[in-house]
């Protein structure tokens, strides 16, 4: 669930923040180790990878009553309703059913994770696009075949090796007219798929038959993203925040008000960045953690300060203030971890309020 509230021009911008992290953030103090499934999907990565994210489809089905590949569509149970969304016609419903049943692979079933490598707010690393790597149950040799015969969803670039390598079909081209903005899909094992740009799947492949050159968490990454994976349905680490971050202070003009001066010292000692989520199809649980340093206890106390002052806000609503109220701010080591837990109810009142 995405909430984005206009808060009042007299509330800090903290609250909006929060609002906007709290929303996306797991729970719990000590992170457990990443899963192996984790390891092993992260491991394909660039080695300087500074983004990495997980979605488990079938934790969010089985917990929230979301589902992306049912039979009937999209469908998501939010505040006791069922929302329902086919994007597909009859005819293309028709055509990936004869899919399925050919593959052996139903995405709704077998489709278990999905994990993402992207570079924030634009920074530039050595990938074109998104990579993702995707977490599923199948046969590969015959999902292979019959993605080979599905010459209007892909077009074959390499079926003679071991992961055999397929181009999204374009209706605008030539099947067989290569380009650099493709996507292309590699079939890696009978658990991993690989989708990405040419130039991203040819060097994923490269690392994979060479086994250099991967991603490989350190002791600080394996414990960043055990706080943010901890239980969680989806999660987000970013590695390496963007150079403009460490530069916001300087930004600042010489009327920058208190609380600007205060997030723009967050901003520039913040060193990463973790964001989980759990939900259930009532309630939600979040934690954004912030890894400082030797920093964390202080930045600790400015966001405690900055949203126990927000509170004192004549403006705000009751569910403005209940959340900020009921929002829990502490540090461990060199983290800080923002935790928030609510019912899906809840914050749709506050999402109402806050327009």
């Amino acid at each position: 669930m995405t909430l984005c509230p206009r808060f009042s021009s007299g509330l800090p911008v903290l609250a909006a923040l929060l609002l906007a992290l709290g929303t996306l953030a797991g729970c719990g103090p000590n992170p457990p180790e990443p899963s192996d499934d984790t390891l092993s999907a992260l491991s394909v990565f660039p080695a300087d990878v500074q983004s990495v994210s997980m979605i488990d489809l079938q934790r969010l089905k089985e917990d929230a009553g979301i589902s992306f590949f049912g039979e009937r569509g999209i469908q998501l149970t939010l505040l006791d309703s069922d929302i329902v969304f086919d994007p597909l016609s009859r005819e293309q419903r028709a055509d990936l059913n004869t899919f399925i049943e050919a593959s052996g692979f139903n995405p709704d079933t077998d489709l278990q994770s999905v994990y993402v490598a992207a570079s924030p707010m634009g920074e530039t690393v050595e990938m074109e696009a998104p990579l993702l790597v995707l977490n599923a149950q199948f046969e590969r040799d015959r999902l292979a075949a019959s993605l080979a015969d599905a010459t209007d969803l892909v077009t074959p670039v390499d079926t003679e090796s071991d992961m055999p390598v397929f181009a999204f079909a374009d209706a605008e081209r030539n099947a067989n007219e290569a380009r650099a903005d493709d996507r292309r899909m590699a079939l890696l094992d009978d658990r991993r798929i690989a989708i990405g740009s040419p130039a991203d799947i040819g060097a994923l492949l490269d690392r994979m038959q060479s086994g250099t050159g991967g991603f490989e968490a350190s002791a600080d990454d394996r414990e960043l993203i055990g706080y943010a994976s901890a239980n969680n349905a989806a999660w987000s680490v970013i590695r390496t925040m963007p150079e403009q971050m460490g530069n916001i202070g300087e930004m600042l003009d010489g009327d920058a008000s208190t609380w600007q001066e205060r997030m723009a010292r967050v901003a520039t000692v913040t060193q990463q960045i973790g964001i989980g989520v759990s939900l259930t199809s009532e309630d939600v649980q979040a934690r954004l953690t912030l890894a400082a340093g030797e920093n964390a206890s202080d930045v600790r106390s400015v966001l405690r300060g900055l949203a126990s002052g927000a509170q004192a806000y004549d403006d705000l609503s009751e569910q403005q203030r209940t959340f900020l109220q009921d929002l829990e701010i502490n540090d461990t080591g060199r983290f800080v971890h923002v935790d928030m837990r609510s019912t899906q109810r809840a914050l749709a009142e506050l999402m109402i309020s806050a327009r």
